[in-house]
């Protein structure tokens, strides 16, 4: 990094910086008057614009920048400087930004946890924000908080939480209490985040902590999906692009997951060891291997709890909302429920990862296959960056046709999905539950998914909820379209998920116990209030 010193720079050729984590520059009236009145007081800190002579990026000033162009001002006092790297700029801007007073307390938030992520600890946080340790490890709490929904309230109802709303929501440790006062009874969406700011943060810092590892284990969760198989095989592309050994942690696939799974062999160029068993990986764990999983942030759902206890270095990457139940330790943990799907978060976090990494076409493959089945054909959970995500996947040479291929069910499978449908019954006039049937299923888990899916095509269901027995356990899947919130009703339940498509599992009863415990708990959220 290089300062060339100050110049005069005519505004037309200073540019707002793409990633500037401040979107919103607020009223400018007052400062464009101040400067028209004084001038520009303070230097602006700009970089060239790459491949543009002439043309430059603002990373200090985009507020001054802006109001002068308001006031007429035609160029500004410049501090150039090159030769700064992404992760420098993004430390540069967030380190600005958290010096306004203007901030929102959310913001402050994001801003910190974003400079966590960058490798800042508290410490040196607060020794170049100025803000005690106590406030910024306040801030880092508040960030954990699902907030999304929330603020989304807040712009709706105008209303705002104050400082010791936040820090007594903090506090609360119970999910489902804490939710119900985040969430507003949890009816309403996802905010979909327009930006890319996060996600190119934390392809930064994954990047930072693959160049210091050695060797990389990726793990999803039990019962691997295809959401977690692409999410996994994204992970592996990342880290074979910097020359690191990876390896998936695996213990077996479904009929689903084999067709995709057996893309990846020898005779196509993979090593024979990239998909490895979870007692091999426990025994090859050392302290220069980091662990990365993917599509879960609960640790009991983890392919091998073991594993994750053992190791030192744990990144995780997931879609779900975070419960109480959840990865500790973490050096990076990057969970978005706005995204449609794991594998939507790995195809954004690529892009920024390395600008030359290349997929194959069999990696492209099972990436967007991970997007297909969780929005169910783009039908749930799909906003603009999952487009975008699956476009991307597209020039990289996914097939649509060749994925709808690997994806078909066999008959068995099928007919047990349309035994399901047959057999609903509907309680209250609005929900559809049935039993998918087990026999002579290899995964009857996946059938219950699509029969749940089914259910909802029918007038005037709004959920469904299929349950099929499988290891000795309940598996329950829920599904809806808008109406009805079955994220909630699962949590109850000891499960989770998204508003539209969530689960759980139940232990020592029989189906038609479990369909009495839903029918039973429905009851309950409706008188409640929490259903209507």
């Amino acid at each position: 990094m290089e300062v060339k010193g100050i110049v005069t720079i005519g505004l037309e050729h200073i540019h707002p910086h793409p990633d500037n984590p401040r979107k919103d520059l607020g009223d400018l009236t007052e400062l464009a008057e101040s400067i028209k009145k004084n001038g520009i007081m303070q230097n602006l800190t700009v970089i060239p614009k790459e491949g543009e002579p002439g043309e430059y990026i603002t990373i200090i000033g985009h507020r001054r920048s802006a109001a002068a162009k308001l006031a007429g001002v035609t160029e500004a006092p410049c501090r150039v400087v090159e030769g700064m790297t992404d992760k420098e700029q993004m430390s540069t801007m967030l380190e600005e930004n958290m010096q306004r007073n203007d901030l929102t307390i959310w913001e402050q938030a994001q801003g910190f946890q974003m400079m966590l992520d960058l490798g800042e600890t508290e410490d040196t946080i607060a020794e170049k924000t100025g803000f005690s340790k106590k406030t910024i490890r306040h801030r880092l709490n508040i960030a954990k908080l699902d907030s999304k929904t929330l603020m989304e309230k807040e712009r709706q109802d105008g209303y705002q939480l104050s400082l010791t709303d936040l820090y007594e929501l903090e506090k609360i440790k119970d999910v489902k209490t804490r939710d119900k006062i985040s969430y507003f009874g949890g009816n309403n969406r996802q905010v979909d985040k327009t930006t890319r700011v996060k996600a190119r943060v934390k392809a930064l810092a994954l990047r930072e902590i693959m160049i210091s590892r050695d060797k990389f284990f990726i793990m999803g969760h039990k019962i691997a999906d295809i959401d977690s198989f692409g999410a996994a095989i994204g992970i592996y592309c990342a880290a074979r692009q910097l020359g690191k050994k990876a390896q998936i942690v695996i213990d077996g696939v479904n009929t689903t997951l084999r067709p995709l799974k057996e893309c990846f062999t020898s005779e196509n160029g993979y090593p024979d060891d990239m998909f490895i068993p979870s007692q091999l990986a426990i025994d090859e764990l050392d302290s220069h291997t980091a662990l990365i999983v993917v599509d879960t942030n609960r640790p009991s759902y983890t392919e091998c709890p073991t594993l994750l206890n053992r190791a030192r270095t744990i990144v995780v990457f997931d879609h779900h909302r975070q419960c109480e139940d959840v990865i500790k330790n973490t050096v990076l943990s990057y969970t978005e429920p706005y995204a449609s799907s794991t594998c939507e978060m790995i195809a954004e976090v690529l892009q920024y990862f390395d600008e030359d990494i290349k997929l194959s076409a069999q990696e492209a493959d099972a990436i967007y296959a991970g997007i297909l089945i969780d929005t169910n054909n783009f039908v749930s959970k799909t906003g603009v960056r999952t487009f975008e995500a699956a476009a991307y996947l597209r020039r990289c040479g996914a097939e649509v046709t060749r994925v709808r291929k690997m994806l078909r069910n066999d008959m068995s499978a099928y007919k047990a999905r349309a035994e399901a449908v047959r057999h609903a019954e509907v309680y209250r006039n609005m929900f559809a539950i049935s039993v998918c049937p087990a026999d002579n299923i290899e995964s009857p888990t996946v059938a219950c998914a699509q029969a749940a899916n089914e259910l909802l095509n029918i007038i005037g269901i709004k959920a469904s909820f299929v349950l099929t027995e499988y290891h000795e356990q309940i598996y329950v899947s829920a599904r809806s379209i808008d109406e009805i919130n079955v994220q909630l009703i699962m949590e109850r339940l000891g499960g989770g998920g998204h508003m539209n498509s969530a689960g759980a599992q139940l232990t020592d009863c029989t189906l038609d116990e479990a369909k009495r415990t839903i029918e039973n708990t429905l009851d309950e959220m409706i008188k409640e209030g929490d259903i209507k």
